[in-house]
């Protein structure tokens, strides 16, 4: 008798930006393996935005990285101002952010 398989398809994830009164929404999405690329890929997109020449922590104040399946249930939210130092350590992922699925 052989062994189910327990290999996953990738999911498509969706990173919305809110500050809880507007919101950019990401109509395409991205399909990645599981949550632990989901957040290596928020990371990188942190990382990018940070980059920006005129980047500031000031301009996100209040606003959120929401990350959504495509049934449209939130998976993880990450704020992109306070309780993230995404200003502070560029191109490192925080271990507490690192979920495991």
């Amino acid at each position: 008798m052989r062994a189910k398989s327990t290999i996953r398809r990738p999911s498509r994830y969706f990173f919305n930006i809110t500050n809880g009164r507007e919101i950019i929404p990401d109509v395409d999405g991205i399909e990645l393996a599981d949550i632990n690329s989901v957040m290596v890929y928020v990371f990188e997109m942190i990382d990018q935005m940070k980059s920006e020449p005129d980047a500031s922590r000031e301009d996100w104040l209040g606003w959120r990285l929401e990350i959504a399946d495509t049934s449209g249930r939130r998976v993880h939210s990450v704020p992109l101002d306070k309780g993230s130092d995404w200003f502070r350590y560029p191109g490192e992922l925080p271990r507490a952010l690192v979920l495991h699925s």
